[in-house]
């Protein structure tokens, strides 16, 4: 919750003040607190959806930081970088989830809503990275 509350008050914030910095920060830390959260709590036959909450609250706290970084080439590359991981993310959860939705052991609408904010994320980022 606490940074879906910063990622708000970022978002409505006037860009490079310090209260837009301080929700950054604070959005930052929320999002790595959750990545650490979800990792230590794959232990289920189908962790999928764990996985891909790390893989969202990593990607999104690593283009959150990329995004408080002066342009340039080295950061660029990081944000390649950053789009091919998820991307390889997005692909790996597929992989897994097409084979659990094929066997029956899930439903289809459970992978498309798990893995639908990743895939938003991806295909944003790629819309920004191909202008």
């Amino acid at each position: 919750m606490l940074a879906v509350v910063a990622a708000l008050v970022a978002l409505y914030a006037i860009k490079g003040s310090s209260l837009h910095r301080s929700a950054g920060k604070l959005y930052l830390l929320g999002m790595g607190v959750a990545a650490l959260t979800a990792l230590l709590t794959i232990t289920v036959n189908f962790p999928g959806p764990i996985i891909v909450n790390v893989a969202i609250a990593l990607y999104a706290g690593g283009g959150a930081y990329l995004a408080t970084r002066q342009r340039s080439p080295a950061v660029l590359r990081a944000e390649w970088v950053l789009f091919g991981l998820g991307l390889v993310a997005l692909l790996g959860f597929s992989a897994l989830a097409s084979r659990q939705v094929l066997s029956g052991a899930i439903p289809l609408a459970a992978p498309l809503g798990v893995g639908g904010p990743l895939l938003v994320l991806v295909a944003l980022d790629l819309n920004f990275l191909l202008r």
